[in-house]
């Protein structure tokens, strides 16, 4: 089970890995979150434990391929419950964005892609970012995740 801060934490090495990033170092994440840098190398390293990320002492984090996994169903539900509240009950993007991420660590992948049909299987989520696929979510190739 994730925490907010770690799902927080996770979010941030793949969005520096999208941008380019081979391996996302620490002060990189202290800068974006506001919090020192053995702040978030404590949750960095609760990462590592948790088999989300892997860690290359002296240079920095990735994200394993089960952390790849798990962000994209977060990104996936995220995205799926924020189109669902803006499309369905007009909620201002911000507030659906806002209450997306309070329910994207708790709420079922499987009901997320009930809600997904029910919407009309959008490509992209109100902010006009992509809705990964389940094959990014590693639901169709694997279920080791």
């Amino acid at each position: 089970m994730l925490s907010e801060r770690e799902a927080r934490y996770l979010k941030i090495v793949y969005k520096l890995e999208k941008e380019g990033w081979r391996l996302v170092g620490v002060q990189q994440v202290a800068e974006i979150v506001g919090v020192s840098r053995a702040t978030a190398y404590e949750v960095l390293i609760r990462l590592v434990e948790k088999k989300l990320l892997v860690h290359f002492p002296k240079k920095g984090f990735a994200l394993s391929e089960k952390g790849k996994c798990v962000v994209m169903r977060l990104i996936r539900v995220h995205r799926i419950i924020e189109t669902m509240l803006v499309k369905l009950f007009n909620i201002p993007l911000e507030e659906a964005c806002k209450c997306a991420a309070k329910l994207e660590l708790v709420f079922p992948l499987k009901t997320a892609n009930k809600i997904f049909g029910a919407i009309g299987e959008p490509k992209c989520c109100p902010h006009g970012e992509p809705i990964p696929s389940l094959e990014e979510c590693g639901e169709v190739i694997s279920n080791s995740c």
